[in-house]
């Protein structure tokens, strides 16, 4: 299904990047459709970064958080 949208660019920035466009084979719809799956991937990849920092971080946290002194006996095992 698509969608109609309307943005606010500057007119010589659509020109251009319609040249472009048709100088490659494709449409300024095709060129706007390409970045901005690009940035949905890069941002997804930004995110399970960070989410993945976050557990490592959560587990050390935890980790340390239940160390005692005690424990210390079983270092050296």
């Amino acid at each position: 299904m698509l969608a109609r949208i309307t943005m606010d660019l500057p007119a010589d920035l659509i020109s251009r990047t319609k040249a472009a466009a048709t100088l490659r084979g494709d449409t300024l719809s095709d060129v706007v459709r390409a970045r901005l799956e690009d940035y949905i991937k890069e941002s997804q990849a930004k995110l399970q970064a960070a989410d993945t920092a976050d557990w490592q971080r959560l587990g050390i946290e935890q980790f340390f958080a239940g160390y005692a002194e005690s424990d210390a006996v079983y270092d050296s095992l």
